[in-house]
């Protein structure tokens, strides 16, 4: 199922950073980490019914490095970087809250994030490690 996500829906980075929903994604036919492992958590969980999480990594890079979404399914990451690199581990979300954070997102077009002192944050509530 990745392989063919990430076969068939381009990677496209965000202007403003936007959490997707899956229908979304489908429907443009692109999306950034977060959308593309967004999208996979819900169609596996749609096929086998167990949630997987989405996982935000820190990698170091130029300025403050990068913010990267991975997919984990049944102990199994998807999307991760490639070549594979030492990262930080910034958040575990739950898919169910990773959706419910889409939903909100949308009638503003921004999602509410903030990355600070290795702590993700939603509208100013840390999100869980």
């Amino acid at each position: 199922m990745a392989t063919f996500l990430e076969r068939s829906l381009p990677f496209k980075s965000d202007l403003i950073e936007y959490w997707s929903p899956p229908s979304d994604t489908l429907r443009r036919g692109n999306g950034d980490c977060e959308d593309l492992a967004i999208l996979f958590l819900t169609l596996m969980r749609e096929e086998t019914g167990v949630e997987g999480t989405l996982i935000i990594m820190h990698y170091p890079g130029p300025g403050e490095g990068i913010l990267h979404a991975e997919a984990e399914f049944e102990r199994t990451r998807f999307f991760a970087l490639r070549p594979p690199r030492a990262g930080t581990l910034v958040a575990r979300i739950p898919l169910s809250l990773a959706l419910r954070i889409t939903e909100e997102s949308r009638p503003r077009g921004v999602t509410a994030l903030r990355y600070s002192e290795k702590t993700l944050y939603y509208d100013d509530k840390p999100l869980p490690k």
